[in-house]
């Protein structure tokens, strides 16, 4: 066991006695998760916010960099493992083109600063686009949960459009 482990269950043994965080075991992997109910969480919260809010922006850069050089996207998105919502069908979208040696090499990047699967999808404008004007619920999570939208040159453009349209029919229905 490497030192930064031992912190690491020391720590997560504290806040488990604390009953900030609760453990379960599954095959034999230990799994932690907050306590929603706990009175320290505030607290906790905002120590974490100050301390994340400095090291979140260098973090979402080095891992933008990473995914933004292994093909041409114009929609990427972080959500699963890296936003905590560990159910998701997928971790990682991408809407663009890329080459498979270069995907395998992001994703193994993804996997090791993660330390988990990464589960991703990659698809075509068209298909993306098809996919939200359609209201297909996994686009519609992504968008619309705490995803992590690394490069968005699709969303902005359909909600701009859908924008100036709805403008265009109020102005002239006020001129009839």
């Amino acid at each position: 066991m490497r030192v930064g482990e031992a912190k690491i269950k020391n720590t997560l043994s504290g806040f488990t006695k604390r009953g900030i965080v609760d453990s379960t075991e599954k095959k034999a992997q230990k799994y932690y998760g907050l306590n929603s109910y706990s009175e320290d969480l505030p607290e906790l919260t905002a120590f974490t916010a100050a301390v994340m809010k400095k090291k979140t922006k260098k973090g979402r850069d080095m891992l933008e960099k990473e995914i933004m050089k292994s093909g041409s996207f114009k929609f990427a998105a972080l959500y699963g493992v890296f936003t905590g919502q560990v159910k998701a069908e997928a971790d990682l979208l991408l809407v663009g083109t890329t080459g498979p040696k270069r995907l395998a090499r992001c994703v193994k990047f993804l996997e090791s600063m993660a330390q988990n699967e990464i589960n991703y999808v990659v698809m075509d404008s068209e298909e993306f686009m098809q996919r939200l004007y359609s209201f297909d619920w996994f686009v519609k999570e992504i968008l619309e949960k705490d995803s992590v939208i690394l490069t968005d040159m699709l969303t902005k453009k359909v909600t701009a459009a859908t924008t100036q349209k709805t403008l265009v029919r109020s102005f002239s229905n006020i001129r009839k």
